[in-house]
């Protein structure tokens, strides 16, 4: 990650846990003690352009297929579902994950896809009906006529049926029939949902090393750094618990130091320091995981809870939820390299020493340049006030008086030696580590238009 932004002199500090370059404190340093060149050409970044490139140029189409394709239904619903793929491909801006994928396997080997529902108003807003109660009656209250079996209302009882004159007591009261049904009695807005798909690199994730394949990993975890009032917004019952980022673990600390260093452009300290950044971390078990309790009460009670799996969340020490979801339902991971274990070489690995050893043969042809160029200046101090012309600006057509000794010339007072020649195979030991890097990356010159010395005809470079 240090190299892609280009910072490839740097040391680790323990004072603040962080990368530094020797650049940032050039106050602190003796101008004799700091290298003269420390220039870096940045071929690492070129050649990983090149390969993002390719890599995120077409994204896997999707199709879905009906199970009977004489079934109209079935047929209706394949098609419903690739309407869906497309929304999801349209809001999750697919081609731009898909650089960020090129981009995590270049730099770190791995990376994971989390997909989850998310209502969020991003997506839009729609209106929505609020419903209330509203009692209607369906009948009158009155008497009900023995004889006629008709209803005198209550309004206009006078002790006798109103159709046939019958006498009506108390007793044949019947209260109106009343029901409650739905209405509407307002709108609201509610924000729309999506499937949201969130690509995590490997600085991320946390995953038993000795699994090689997801469904062998007991557990994973989710860890990133959030700002306390996003989180307490998320959970505002839990809002008085989430403080700030003091009172993590050791191990905690340096995970958290690592992650934002990535996101500081200088490439270390600083952002770490900031307490408002809130460790938040996801952790899904799998079911069998529960077994580890050796309490039988509290582990079936575990599996009852979550039979699928947990998911737990957690900002920094503090509690926040638990759900039962599936590890294998929301979670993907990618490796860059075949290799053992759930951590794998990224595809730019490689190409460090390369890089390295490139900057040094750069940096060895400008100091040559330099020195030779402008080589030091060796002076009789008897001769000329070295010291008085120190202080002064070298100016074209300048006069400078001296003395000359007896017998001698000007030139005998005054040397200027010469640096022999770079040898050429300096030069060629370039060329040769950026061919070295083609062969390790896989970045040849084909893919950015460039051109092939061992091959002249089309069908050579489309392949």
């Amino acid at each position: 990650e240090e190299f892609w932004k280009g910072l490839q002199h740097l040391y680790w500090s323990e004072r603040d846990w962080a990368w530094h370059s020797p650049g940032e404190f050039s106050g602190q340093i003796g101008g004799d003690d700091r290298p003269r060149h420390d220039s870096v050409t940045n071929i690492f970044q070129a050649f990983g352009l090149s390969i993002i490139a390719v890599l995120s140029q077409r994204i896997p189409s999707v199709r879905f297929f009906p199970v009977s394709a004489q079934s109209e239904s079935d047929i209706a619903t394949a098609r419903a579902a690739l309407e869906i793929a497309q929304l999801v491909e349209r809001n999750n801006q697919l081609p731009l994950l898909a650089i960020r994928e090129a981009y995590l396997l270049w730099t770190q080997g791995t990376f994971g896809g989390y997909v989850r529902y998310v209502t969020d108003p991003r997506f839009g807003k729609r209106r929505l009906p609020i419903l209330g109660a509203v009692e209607i009656k369906l009948s009158k209250a009155g008497y009900e006529c023995p004889k006629c079996v008709n209803l005198t209302e209550d309004e206009s009882f006078l002790g006798m049926c109103k159709y046939c004159g019958e006498k009506l007591t108390r007793e044949r009261f019947r209260p109106a029939e009343t029901t409650t049904i739905p209405t509407v009695t307002g709108f609201r807005e509610v924000a729309n949902g999506q499937e949201v798909i969130d690509i995590v690199g490997a600085l991320e994730l946390k995953l038993p090393p000795y699994a090689y394949e997801l469904h062998d990993a007991g557990y994973l975890i989710w860890a990133v750094e959030k700002h306390r009032a996003s989180l307490r917004s998320a959970y505002p019952e839990k809002a008085a618990k989430i403080g700030t980022a003091v009172g993590q673990s050791g191990e905690d600390v340096y995970e958290r130091s690592a992650r934002l260093s990535i996101a500081n452009r200088r490439g270390g300290g600083g952002s770490q320091a900031d307490t408002n950044l809130i460790t938040y971390k996801r952790c899904w078990l799998r079911p069998w995981a529960f077994w580890a309790v050796d309490d039988t009460t509290t582990r079936e009670e575990l599996l009852g809870l979550y039979p699928d799996g947990c998911r737990v969340a957690f900002a920094g020490d503090t509690f926040l939820d638990a759900r039962n979801e599936s590890m294998d339902d929301c979670w993907r991971l990618c490796h860059a390299v075949p290799g053992a274990g759930m951590y794998t070489e990224p595809i730019g690995g490689s190409l460090v020493s390369v890089q390295k050893r490139f900057n040094t043969i750069e940096n060895l042809k400008m100091e040559w340049i330099e020195y030779n160029s402008a080589p030091p200046i060796l002076a009789d101090a008897e001769v000329l006030n070295v010291k008085a012309m120190e202080g002064r600006r070298m100016a074209p057509g300048s006069l400078y008086p001296v003395k000359v000794k007896a017998g001698r010339a000007i030139s005998d007072s005054i040397w200027q030696p010469r640096f022999p020649s770079l040898d050429q195979s300096v030069y060629a030991h370039g060329q040769e580590l950026r061919n070295l890097g083609e062969f390790l990356t896989g970045a040849f010159p084909s893919l950015y238009g460039g051109e092939l010395d061992s091959n002249t005809t089309a069908t050579g470079y489309a392949l």
